[in-house]
């Protein structure tokens, strides 16, 4: 299956016209009955209890981020507030295109693992389907952003192609 994962900045989230977005963004979910989720992507846990409650209730999944760097504890705690899946960071450092899966990607998965047993969905710097093969033989999910976005900014061909070639490494 292929997602729509819809992520909202922190910042964003906090100015009115954007709560009104958000709203209208739940309303048209429900009627269409898309399949997806849906978070304040950099909201941590515990820093605004309405806003977490408002995403929790909602009819999206409230999907968590995990950094490579979190402890298991914070793991845990994170993996406790969200629903659908876990987003693992799969590396530090700023979101975009990348030449290679991280390194210490398995045993961050597996630390993961330990703590949750929701499904683990890894993104970051995922950009061929060389790469989202490795990662998908390790979690159970693969994000995409990056390499969709640039791909359909040069045309929707281009991001029909990058999805069908993802999917393609994915089942082989």
């Amino acid at each position: 299956m292929i997602g729509l994962i819809e992520f909202e900045s922190r910042k964003l989230v906090f100015s009115p016209a954007k709560r009104r977005e958000l709203r209208r963004c739940e309303r048209s979910s429900r009627d269409f009955r898309r399949r997806g989720s849906e978070s304040p992507s950099d909201l941590p846990v515990g820093s605004d209890a309405t806003l977490e409650e408002r995403f929790a209730s909602g009819p999206l999944a409230f999907v968590r981020l995990v950094a490579p760097t979190t402890p298991a504890e914070r793991m845990t705690t994170i993996a406790e507030h969200g629903t659908g899946f876990v987003y693992l960071i799969s590396r530090l450092g700023v979101t975009g295109m990348r030449d290679d899966v991280a390194s210490d990607l398995a045993p961050t998965i597996e630390r993961l693992r330990g703590v949750t047993r929701l499904p683990i969905c890894v993104g970051f710097g995922i950009s061929d389907g060389v790469q989202a093969a490795a990662v998908g033989k390790l979690a159970d999910g693969v994000v995409v952003g990056s390499a969709l976005v640039k791909s359909a900014g040069n045309s929707v061909g281009e991001a029909l192609d990058l999805t069908a070639s993802l999917r393609a490494a994915l089942d082989a």
